[in-house]
């Protein structure tokens, strides 16, 4: 069984699933910033269901943006010697893809992942996001930030793999919550929801090349000469290196303030005023 090939007027397969996990994504900020009147366990629950509904997928998604990656890193390439590793490994990348998409298609992660998808819009369709009143955005939106806030001081005390993906996450849910509030809440977010959002673009490349070379590393015996995978990881490792770095002067300066501060400045600014409500 093989994934049906789109129309020209469809969207491929693997732009359905991009769509679909942004979307579920999106469901979980916002699962987030509805602490202040979601039930705990209700929470919880939705939240795995959009978490293992995306998860399914991840496959498909990682091997496709492993290939946009190299096509990426072919352009900052001059040696012959990498060039010829990133054409070998392409090869291989191309079958992992088509293995994953098949995969998922006869598991029907997709349509699975869709449902829910449309299910979670639905329900936060049904939440008072755009009307709501400080004391009940507050809580789950200051969590976010705080916890970008302490991700970000881990990523720069440990560096690696690991604590910058766990920022990533974090940023990704920040960027959802303001772009949900953009219409209804204070001015001082307009001017963050970008930064946030080139920010965690950085971040996900650095994952991404991450991914592109433990797959350089695990299949350096396929290349013609595997002596070349060796070049290809230093130019990886110097791209992700830029990247981290771009990323932790951003955050630097977008979580500069404290999390109370920043949380009274916003509380100052939401319309209408708390003190023009007694």
């Amino acid at each position: 069984m093989r994934p049906e090939l789109p129309t020209p007027d469809q969207p491929t397969f693997d732009e359905r699933v991009h769509e679909v996990r942004r979307r579920l994504k999106r469901s979980r900020a916002l699962l987030r910033l509805a602490a202040g009147w979601l039930d705990k366990p209700v929470l919880r629950r939705e939240d795995r269901r959009c978490r293992d509904a995306a998860r399914a997928l991840s496959g498909v998604r990682d091997a496709a943006v492993v290939l946009e990656c190299l096509d990426r890193l072919r352009l900052q390439a001059t040696d012959l010697r990498i060039l010829r590793a990133l054409d070998d490994l392409q090869v291989t990348l191309e079958h992992l893809h088509l293995e994953a998409m098949l995969e998922a298609g006869l598991a029907g992660s997709l349509a699975h992942a869709e449902q829910a998808a449309r299910r979670a819009d639905e329900d936060s369709a049904a939440w008072p996001l755009a009307a709501a009143d400080w004391p009940v955005i507050r809580p789950g939106l200051l969590l976010t930030y705080r916890r970008n806030r302490k991700a970000m001081r881990r990523a720069a005390r440990r560096g690696g793999k690991r604590p910058f993906h766990a920022w990533r996450k974090q940023a990704r849910f920040l960027r959802y919550q303001l772009e949900a509030l953009r219409a209804s809440g204070p001015g001082g977010l307009v001017p963050m929801a970008k930064p946030v959002a080139r920010f965690g673009d950085r971040l996900g490349e650095d994952r991404d090349l991450a991914l592109l070379a433990r797959l350089l590393e695990t299949h350096r015996k396929e290349l013609q000469r595997p002596s070349d995978a060796k070049r290809a990881k230093r130019l990886i490792e110097r791209r992700r290196a830029h990247l981290q770095r771009q990323a932790l002067r951003l955050g630097d300066t977008l979580f500069e303030e404290p999390t109370k501060r920043w949380g009274r400045r916003l509380a100052c600014e939401w319309h209408p005023p708390l003190r023009a409500r007694d």
